[in-house]
């Protein structure tokens, strides 16, 4: 009998609780995107990925292919100046690794009129003289094709123009003297690098390497010990 009566008793609140939930009703039951729970918080969407961001990860990784369509993205969409010139620099870096500097001399004409193509007064064009990335590559190009002393023609006043603190000064100083030691004009080349020399390991070494090559073995001796000396390391130069 108590069975009985047990089972009753649950069937009945069984048929309670249906009933409840039948006048709720599924809307105040079930939390959905504007109803949260009290205190939970709601997911984020993740913001889309920096095309320039993109394209220096691909460089990095060797795919210079994906690199430049990528940078070349952030580019059509650059708006600041500094935006401009690293997706620029991307672009024109991903492309000197992707193809013959043939093709990388016809990209650079092609922004005659500015970095999308268009006038635009805001920013000058990557084409000019005024856009150092643009000159930069523009010798490498040149350089690559054995025409030095036309590379070093364009990195001698983008060198001076640039200052000493501008991320392109060291690499332009280096290719400059590349391209003068190229074109048979080691003297030159060696004293384009001897004013930043003191101060900078890499451009001693290459001085060093240039004295040499000029015939001046006591010279580039002594610049390398002077290196050294700055390190650390005492060196006994030999009369």
């Amino acid at each position: 009998m108590r069975t009985g009566l047990s089972f009753a008793f649950f069937a009945f609140c069984a048929a309670c609780l249906s009933a409840a939930a039948q006048a709720e009703g599924p809307s105040s039951r079930t939390p959905g995107p504007a109803d949260p729970l009290p205190g939970a918080e709601i997911p984020s969407v993740p913001a889309e990925p920096d095309a320039s961001d993109c394209a220096e990860a691909a460089l990095r990784d060797g795919i210079p292919s994906l690199a430049f369509v990528e940078a070349t993205n952030a580019l059509a969409a650059a708006e600041s100046p500094g935006d401009v010139r690293r997706a620029f620099t991307l672009a024109a870096a991903a492309l000197e690794r992707a193809a013959p500097p043939e093709t990388l001399l016809a990209w650079l004409d092609a922004f005659a009129d500015g970095p999308s193509g268009k006038k635009d007064a805001r920013h000058p064009s990557p084409a000019s003289r005024l856009f150092p990335p643009a000159a930069w590559f523009r010798a490498r190009a040149l350089s690559s094709l054995g025409r030095h002393a036309e590379a070093a023609a364009l990195l001698a006043p983008l060198r001076a123009a640039l200052p000493a603190e501008d991320d392109l000064a060291g690499p332009v100083l280096r290719d400059l003297a590349f391209a003068l030691l190229s074109d048979g004009r080691p003297a030159e080349a060696a004293a384009a690098l001897e004013p930043v020399a003191a101060g900078d390991a890499s451009a001693t070494l290459d001085l060093a390497r240039l004295l040499l090559s000029t015939g001046e073995p006591a010279r580039a001796e002594a610049v390398h010990a002077h290196a050294l000396a700055d390190r650390g390391v005492a060196v006994v130069i030999a009369a």
